[in-house]
């Protein structure tokens, strides 16, 4: 998968770009994502990837350009990574599977699950991940199968720390693509 930013202000302006295999099994270090698949209450289908971000981790390169990379905790301030998923909104997406590339997706939504909140998120079934994390009006009213994915974030220097979270796993991107 690779996300187009629409400008400079997210990773120089460069592609971000992810690779993985999907799978059931997604270990660290297994360079697969977890799949799940199910219908919204609406009927739209919602594929869900959960991708590992870290050192070694696929989804780093997401994470490094939207909170950056400092000597373990982020690089860049909480302001300065929300920014970094508004800027997003809107930037092109290309899927490549095999020989198959496509690169008709569009990224809509992308938001932070602070580590006040992440226990409760973790809790939820995966149904529930979007009505619970985003606003009810984030998502266009449309019959397009969303794609989203999950990756963990950092701690943020000022922000309040959770219980049961570790500083690599204190927050969680949520991103949305249709």
């Amino acid at each position: 998968m690779t996300i187009f930013p629409n400008d400079d202000r997210v990773n120089r302006g460069r592609p971000i770009r992810m690779r993985f295999k999907p799978g059931v099994d997604c270990a660290f270090g297994s360079q697969r994502a977890c799949v799940s698949a199910y219908l919204q209450p609406d009927g739209r289908e919602v594929i869900f990837l959960s991708i590992h971000s870290g050192v070694g981790g696929q989804a780093q390169s997401y994470r490094h350009a939207v909170e950056g990379t400092g000597i373990n905790q982020a690089g860049f301030t909480l302001p300065e990574t929300l920014q970094n998923l508004l800027a997003l909104r809107g930037a092109s997406v290309g899927i490549r599977q095999n020989d198959l590339e496509l690169y008709q997706f569009t990224l809509i939504e992308s938001t932070r699950v602070p580590a006040s909140d992440l226990q409760t998120y973790f809790a939820l079934p995966i149904t529930q991940a979007l009505e619970h994390t985003l606003p009810a009006d984030a998502l266009p009213i449309s019959d397009q199968p969303l794609l989203v994915f999950e990756t963990c974030g950092w701690h943020m220097p000022g922000e309040s720390r959770a219980d049961a979270v570790s500083s690599t796993t204190a927050s969680v991107y949520l991103t949305v693509i249709q």
